[in-house]
């Protein structure tokens, strides 16, 4: 007999922040009864889907830059123990460095409460209670900015809801093409077919 799901975000709550997300939403987050990572999502159409995936798709970017930076800086820190660094660099020539000059431009992407997210306190209280303070939410404010909300209880279920919405990312990418793949050799079946009539 198949054991039945378990929602960990009930139908009320996912209007409710329909409501709030004007053009749609998703949320990644961990099921506490089956411990498995989930999505749930609400569009009004296509363009708003593929809008909030190519945010995500910079976001993940960003968030990948951020961990190349703090890997660079740590290693730094330990080359640079017990000793006196004296910089002379010419600052009207900088150093073309491309993590730092990204990193300035898309830190705001991974900061919480990116843009103006405009969902009431009470209802994000309602979603870290659900998913046990673990989740993820990309969204539109009422301008159509995308928005980024987003808790985590520990470092581990950070990385493990990134590593989980990067795989989502390539899946949803790899369907897409192939969607459209399959139109256009289906477009030409078509024509094909009116050729023969």
């Amino acid at each position: 007999m198949k054991k039945k799901r378990t929602l960990t975000i009930p139908p009320s709550v996912r209007h409710e922040i329909s409501e709030w997300c004007y053009g749609g939403f998703l949320l990644f987050y961990f099921n506490e009864a089956s411990k498995q990572p989930e999505v749930v999502a609400d569009f009004e159409d296509s363009s708003a889907a593929f809008s909030l995936q190519s945010f995500i798709e910079t976001w993940l970017y960003a968030v990948k830059l951020e961990k190349i930076k703090s890997l660079e800086e740590e290693e730094d820190d330990l080359s640079n123990a017990g000793k006196i660094i004296v910089s002379e660099l010419d600052e009207s020539n900088p150093i073309d460095d491309p993590i730092t000059n990204n990193n300035q431009e898309l830190s705001s992407i991974i900061e919480d409460g990116q843009g103006n997210t405009e969902i009431p306190d009470q209802l994000v209280e309602k979603i870290n209670f659900l998913t046990q303070s673990r989740f993820i939410l990309f969204h539109f404010d009422s301008t159509e900015i995308p928005c980024i909300k987003f808790n985590f209880s520990s470092n581990k279920d950070a990385l493990a809801l990134q590593e989980f919405v990067k795989c989502w990312y390539s899946a949803f990418f790899e369907n897409s093409v192939g969607l459209m793949l399959n139109n256009y050799f289906d477009d030409d079946t078509d024509e094909g077919s009116e050729d023969e009539l």
